[in-house]
């Protein structure tokens, strides 16, 4: 088959580049994982007599034979996420390119190259269980982009797995994005009095929240006060203005792990006129 070369060029004095900007890969051939029920096994660790790492990337590619006229190398190249923690069903955006080596061709001998139209797979397993389950199956642009977008059901691991085509070997990469709770709150006035409403979705019945407050801008939050929630996950609380001065108010649902991460919303402040 042919792969073509990524293509690197500059529009006035800014650098475009084709490659995304974080990588994660398994390069050397294997099998896919089996659709069978919707779930995947994690890839076989790769024997390290076949590898050689690439220290400065962390990616680790196969090894050439000396006799074979052509080999071919894949991995799958991921961009960073946007966030570092998202609120239950807020989009999650995955998005990268299929590339590979091709040591017959001097282009894609040093450079990656991508592979042209495909189809990739994106796994999710949900901290807490222990089994992949089959998200989406999308197909590639002509220049092997990908991008998925599914909402957080909490922590978990995903992975983006290519069977490979041809002689071109399969490549997978995984990551764990962190989940929160949703905390849906607002802060609002009524009658001359603030107050901060929330429901925290899912599963916080009959729970607290807890409420922190600072004195100034640059100041440290400190626990204030607790708010229990309903049997359905909301709370509703007054939050007092200071004479002079602002206070400032967040709340906070702590961390269950191993699928949900500490929630924190945003930062509101009162004041007296």
């Amino acid at each position: 088959m042919r792969i073509k070369r990524l293509l690197v060029g500059a529009i006035g004095t800014a650098l475009v580049v084709v490659t995304p900007l974080a990588l994660s890969t398994t390069a050397q051939a294997q099998d896919a994982p089996r659709d069978r029920a919707s779930e995947v096994s994690e890839a076989p660790a790769a024997r390290s007599t076949d590898l050689a790492s690439d220290a400065t990337t962390g990616i680790t590619v196969s090894t050439v034979n000396a006799r074979s006229a052509q080999a071919y190398t894949s991995r799958l190249a991921v961009a960073r996420q946007a966030l570092g923690i998202y609120k239950y069903k807020t989009s999650i955006r995955i998005s990268g390119q299929v590339q590979a080596h091709d040591s017959a061709n001097p282009s894609c001998d040093v450079e990656w190259c991508h592979v042209g139209q495909t189809s990739v797979k994106l796994y999710r397993r949900i901290g807490g269980t222990s089994s992949y389950q089959l998200v989406s199956n999308r197909a590639t642009d002509s220049s092997s982009h990908f991008v998925f977008s599914t909402p957080s059901l909490g922590t978990a691991a995903y992975k983006v797995v290519w069977s490979g085509v041809g002689s071109v070997p399969a490549a997978s990469s995984g990551k764990t994005i962190k989940g929160s709770r949703h905390p849906h709150t607002r802060v609002y006035s009524s009658r001359g009095r603030v107050y901060m409403q929330g429901n925290i979705d899912p599963g916080w019945g009959g729970k607290r929240v807890i409420i922190q407050r600072k004195a100034s801008k640059s100041g440290s939050f400190r626990v204030w006060s607790y708010a229990r929630t309903n049997r359905y996950g909301g709370f509703k609380l007054r939050l007092p203005a200071p004479s002079t001065g602002y206070w400032y108010y967040r709340a906070v649902v702590p961390a269950t792990a191993p699928r949900w991460a500490v929630t924190v919303t945003g930062v509101w402040r009162t004041y007296q006129r």
